[in-house]
């Protein structure tokens, strides 16, 4: 609500068409004091005379260079308006002490309250300023605190929501393993009955089920016993004899041991069949287990993202708030100038009206505002009150297929031979480009490749 003194002449109607809508408001407080001003400055006593003239009771009054700096300090810049404040409060004191003692006439009266109104409003306007000011930095304060924490995996919504689970993959590793020891026993049966250690004894070479036979014993050895004879005597050829016998024996053993060694085989194998058995079932069992590692790589991926931009948020805010906070303390220490003006000039033109104006002048002069403006003026800063909530930090444990953890956890059951060196998901969460969770793990590292080769798994078997 804005004061409108008296306005005794029509230039507010006159003028302000001709000013700009931003300062209209204020030309209308401006126009009807600068009539009250004229009135008050050039000392005319409007009287009705029975002839209807007007007579002029007084001379120029001081009061108009008063009235001319209070309208121009609304309007102005914070330094320009302090120094104005001040300009107008010495203008007002050395008035004071130059007027002689005596209750104040009907001018000052005028004047004084045309200036009061002016100053009341400037207070109006730096107390709004100052409650704006506020707002802003509670807004910033309320951005920061909007900054959403991400909330933290339900492992039980987690699981619900997987399309192939941990006991699919193992059940399928455990069929896999079916196949893969077919195709283990059809290879070891085919190595056995191609070669046994019983049917590569020397003395039945060469035999099929051989693969590396030694040389066979000669009996070359006993022909040169007749050779020089005429003819061989009875005791050599029993002698030979027996030693043939003897070694017909050693050679139906030999035969006997080697078919027994051979008992169960077949006459081929066909192990290059359930070896694709196998292979198939494996690359099954290997797309399971990718599709269950996935999720856990896109919970990963997921988390870390909303991290990231929860992080960003508060980092921004934060800064956004602080910037807030240190602009408006730089404006604080200007408005509280200000207000120390205006309640300086408040006290001295009530020190013109008072009883005493010489022990009012003295009590304004010595009185200091500071006290006042910090108390009317005040600003809370939520980073120096400690209001502002402090940056979060992420505590979920990621779990990271390829990890020697992840597949102690999860397939600890499951044969190494029948693991995979390398899948698509191996290594996704460490391939994220932000790190916000740890990591799950124990003592053993993250699977790397060394020299090109990957390192053994650890598997309870």
């Amino acid at each position: 609500k804005l004061w409108l003194p008296p306005l005794p002449c029509h230039l507010s109607e006159a003028l302000v068409p001709f000013i700009g809508t931003a300062m209209k408001l204020f030309a209308l407080v401006a126009v009807g004091s600068v009539c009250t001003a004229l009135a008050v400055a050039t000392g005319k006593s409007k009287s009705i005379s029975e002839g209807g003239a007007l007579s002029n009771d007084k001379g120029a009054s001081p009061w108009l260079s008063l009235l001319t700096k209070s309208w121009a300090l609304p309007g102005e810049a914070q330094e320009e308006q302090s120094k104005g404040l001040d300009d107008l409060a010495n203008s007002v004191l050395a008035l004071a002490k130059n007027r002689k003692s005596g209750a104040p006439d009907a001018e000052m009266k005028a004047a004084v309250d045309s200036i009061s109104q002016i100053l009341s409003d400037m207070k109006d306007a730096v107390s709004t300023g100052n409650v704006a000011a506020q707002q802003e930095i509670t807004k910033k304060e309320t951005a920061l605190k909007n900054c959403s924490i991400p909330s933290e995996t339900s492992t039980a919504d987690f699981e619900a929501s997987l399309h192939i689970t941990m006991n699919d993959v193992l059940n399928c590793r455990a069929e896999e393993k079916t196949y893969y020891s077919a195709y283990q026993f059809c290879m070891a049966e085919e190595a056995r009955c191609s070669n046994t250690t019983e049917c590569c004894v020397d003395l039945i070479q060469p035999n099929p089920y051989c693969l590396s036979p030694p040389s066979p014993p000669s009996p070359l050895s006993f022909q040169t016993d007749c050779d020089a004879a005429s003819r061989c005597r009875e005791k050599d050829l029993e002698n030979k004899l027996a030693f043939f016998e003897h070694k017909l024996q050693e050679y139906n053993d030999a035969v006997t041991a080697c078919d027994q060694s051979r008992l169960g085989c077949n006459a081929s194998y066909a192990c290059s069949v359930k070896q694709a058995a196998w292979k198939e079932k494996h690359s099954q069992c290997n797309g399971n287990q990718t599709t269950f590692e996935q999720a856990y790589c896109d919970l990963a991926g997921s988390q870390e993202a909303h991290w990231d931009t929860y992080s960003g948020c508060h980092d921004r805010s934060l800064k956004s708030l602080e910037a807030e906070e240190l602009k408006q303390e730089g404006l604080l220490t200007g408005r509280r100038q200000e207000w120390r003006g205006l309640k300086r000039i408040e006290c001295l033109l009530g020190a013109l009206t008072a009883e005493d104006q010489t022990a009012a002048l003295d009590a304004c002069i010595k009185k200091n505002h500071t006290i006042d403006a910090e108390e009317e003026l005040k600003l809370t800063y939520p980073t120096k009150v400690g209001s502002v909530p402090s940056k979060s930090t992420c505590h979920e444990k990621l779990n990271a297929p390829g990890t020697a953890y992840f597949l102690k956890t999860f397939y600890s059951g499951v044969p190494e031979v029948l693991m995979p060196t390398s899948l698509t998901t191996y290594y996704c969460v460490s391939g994220l480009s932000t790190t916000y969770c740890p990591v799950a793990s124990s003592s053993l590292s993250l699977l790397a490749k060394v020299n090109g080769r990957m390192p053994v798994v650890p598997h309870i078997k």
